[in-house]
C-alpha cells in the first residue's frame, strides 16, 4: 500500500469491527489515549487489506486516523502520534500562515478551552431528514443523537484522530485552502503578521500544486458503497460534489475540498492554468453546528443546507467583484 493510495481511501482497510471498537474504548477508558492509539494503531498494521490496494476506493471514516497518525508518527520519527501530528501542524501549517497553533488542533484541547467550541445540535425534520424515507430518517435521528453526544463530549477532544475530531477555527481553515486556491500562497495583504515588512504567507510552493493538480488528474478508480469514481486524493477527498463545483469534469483536477463532521465543508478552487474560474482562484469555509445524518445525506456528500450556504456565499463574491 503506497502512501498515496493510504491517504485516498484506497487502502481496502476501512472496515472497524464491533469487537475491535469495543477494545478500543475499554483501552481508552482504562489506560487512556495513548495506548488506545496503540491498540487502533497495532489494528491497522494487523489488518489486511479488502482488496488489492489502489483498485477501488471507500471512505474510511474511524481507520483513516491511524493510518494518518501512523505515517505522520514514523514519519517525525517521534514516540507518539499525536505529537506528530499536532507538531507538523504547527511548524508546516500554523508558522507559515501565521495561525495561532491553537487554532488547528487533532485532540488534546485543554478543558478550560471547551466553553469556546460550538456544539453539535439535533437536526430537524425541514433539512435533510425531511427529504428521505420514513425509515432514514427515524434512523439518521438516531445516527445524530449518537454523534451529537459523543462529538460534544469533553474526552472526546481529548483523542488524537485525525479522522474525526480535530477542532479548528474557521479562520484557519480558510487561510489554508485560501494559500491552496492561489497556488500556494497568501498575499501581503492577507498576513496577519504585525511586522511592517510583510511578507507573502506561503504554505506550499507552485510545484506542489502542479504535483497536486496532476494526482487529482491521474486515472479514478471504482467507488464502493455506491460512491462514484474516485480520484487519488492525497489526503483531499477523492469525491467533489456536482450539486458545490458543477461538472466533475472541469474540476476534478482543480478542488481540493473535504467535509467535516455533521456538514460542515471547505474547500479551494485551485488557479486553472488558463483561468478560467469565474470567480478566479476561491476559498470557502463553511462551519456547522447542525448535524446532518449520513444515512440521510450520503457518506461524503454535502447536505442541501451546505449547498444553499455555499451558494449565497458565491453570489456575494461575484457581486463584490463586479462592483
Amino acid at each position: 500500500v503506497t502512501i498515496a493510495q493510504a491517504l485516498s481511501h484506497r487502502a481496502g482497510l476501512h472496515h472497524t469491527p464491533p469487537s475491535f471498537l469495543v477494545k478500543f474504548i475499554y483501552n481508552l477508558v482504562a489506560h487512556g489515549p495513548r495506548v488506545a492509539w496503540r491498540c487502533g494503531e497495532g489494528f491497522i498494521e494487523r489488518s489486511r487489506p479488502a482488496w488489492v490496494p489502489g483498485t477501488q476506493a471507500v471512505y474510511h471514516p474511524v481507520s483513516f486516523s491511524w493510518i494518518a497518525g501512523g505515517i505522520a508518527r514514523r514519519v517525525s520519527r517521534l514516540s507518539n502520534s499525536e505529537s506528530a501530528l499536532n507538531l507538523e501542524l504547527s511548524q508546516r501549517v500554523c508558522k507559515p500562515l501565521c495561525i495561532d497553533p491553537r487554532e488547528i488542533t487533532i485532540g488534546d484541547v485543554p478543558p478550560i478551552e471547551d466553553i469556546h467550541i460550538a456544539r453539535l445540535e439535533h437536526p430537524s425534520f425541514k433539512g435533510a431528514l425531511g427529504e428521505s424515507s420514513w425509515w432514514r430518517r427515524k434512523l439518521g435521528l438516531l445516527e445524530a443523537f449518537l454523534f451529537c453526544f459523543i462529538g460534544n463530549m469533553s474526552r472526546w477532544r481529548r483523542l488524537h484522530l485525525p479522522s474525526s475530531n480535530a477542532v479548528w477555527t474557521p479562520r484557519a481553515v480558510a487561510r489554508i485552502y485560501g494559500a491552496l486556491a492561489n497556488n500556494g500562497v497568501l498575499s501581503a495583504a492577507d498576513s496577519t503578521s504585525n511586522d511592517d515588512r510583510k511578507k507573502e504567507a506561503r504554505l506550499v510552493s507552485e510545484s506542489a500544486i502542479q504535483l497536486l493538480k496532476t494526482q487529482f488528474r491521474s486515472p479514478r478508480v471504482p467507488g464502493g458503497n455506491g460512491q462514484g469514481p474516485a480520484r487519488l486524493g492525497v489526503g483531499f477527498c477523492p469525491w467533489i460534489a456536482p450539486e458545490l463545483h458543477g461538472p466533475v469534469e472541469p474540476f476534478v483536477e482543480r478542488v481540493a475540498c473535504h467535509n467535516g463532521m455533521g456538514g460542515c465543508a471547505a474547500f479551494g478552487e485551485l488557479m486553472s492554468e488558463d483561468g478560467d474560474s469565474e470567480t478566479g482562484s476561491l476559498a470557502i469555509c463553511i462551519g456547522k453546528t447542525t448535524y446532518d445524518p449520513a444515512l440521510c445525506v450520503g457518506i461524503a456528500a454535502v447536505s442541501p443546507s451546505t449547498v444553499e450556504l455555499i451558494e449565497t456565499v458565491k453570489e456575494a463574491i461575484r457581486v463584490e467583484m463586479k462592483e
